[in-house]
C-alpha cells in the first residue's frame, strides 16, 4: 500500500466517510453462524503515531417501509431507504415486519435496510484507546465492560504494537 493510500475507508450511507492512514493492529467481531447482526472493532496505529478505534454495527436485515413495529428507541424506523439493487448479497427480510424476500422484491420497491453504522475515534495513547474500548454507555449511564470484539482486538494489538503490550487490562475508576 502506498504511503498516501488509507489503510481503511469506512462510509456511512448519507453521512461521514472515515479514512484511516496507518496500520491495522487489532480486529475483533461478533460474527457467528445464524446471526444477522454483529459488531466489528478495529484498532489502528496511525501514520502520525496516534491510535484510532473503529466500531461498526453491521447487519444484513431490511424492513418493510411504514411499519410501526421495527423502530429504534426514539421511535425512528430501523434502516434507511433502499431498493433491491442496494441490498448486499445475503440480505435477509426482517422476521417481525416480514417484507418480501429479496428475490420477490420489485426493482424499485422501497425497503429500509440497516446499513453499516461506523464510528471512529482517535487517541494519543494506547491507554486512552483501551479506556474507550472498556467503556460502554447504556440506559443506566456509563459502565466499564469490554465486549468480546473489543477484547479480541486488544489481544491482537498487544501482539502487534509495543504500546499495548505494556499496559494492563485493568481499569482505575475514580
Amino acid at each position: 500500500m502506498a504511503a498516501d493510500e488509507p489503510a481503511a475507508v469506512y462510509s456511512n450511507r448519507g453521512g461521514a466517510t472515515f479514512k484511516i492512514y496507518g496500520t491495522l493492529i487489532g480486529h475483533g467481531d461478533s460474527v457467528s453462524d445464524g446471526r444477522d447482526r454483529w459488531v466489528d472493532v478495529d484498532l489502528f496505529r496511525t501514520d502520525t503515531g496516534d491510535y484510532a478505534v473503529h466500531r461498526a454495527g453491521m447487519s444484513r436485515v431490511y424492513h418493510r417501509v411504514g411499519n410501526a413495529t421495527c423502530t429504534l428507541r426514539g421511535g425512528q424506523p430501523k434502516g434507511l431507504l433502499a431498493v433491491r439493487a442496494d441490498l448486499p448479497e445475503g440480505a435477509v427480510s426482517c422476521d417481525v415486519c416480514e417484507p418480501p424476500y429479496p428475490e420477490e422484491l420489485e426493482d424499485d420497491e422501497a425497503v429500509l435496510f440497516e446499513f453499516p453504522r461506523h464510528s471512529v475515534k482517535s487517541f494519543a495513547t494506547p491507554q486512552e484507546a483501551v479506556t474507550d474500548l472498556f467503556s460502554v454507555r447504556g440506559d443506566s449511564g456509563r459502565g466499564f465492560s469490554p465486549s468480546r470484539p473489543a477484547m479480541a482486538a486488544l489481544a491482537q494489538a498487544r501482539k502487534n504494537d509495543e504500546g499495548f503490550s505494556v499496559i494492563g487490562m485493568e481499569m482505575d475508576i475514580r
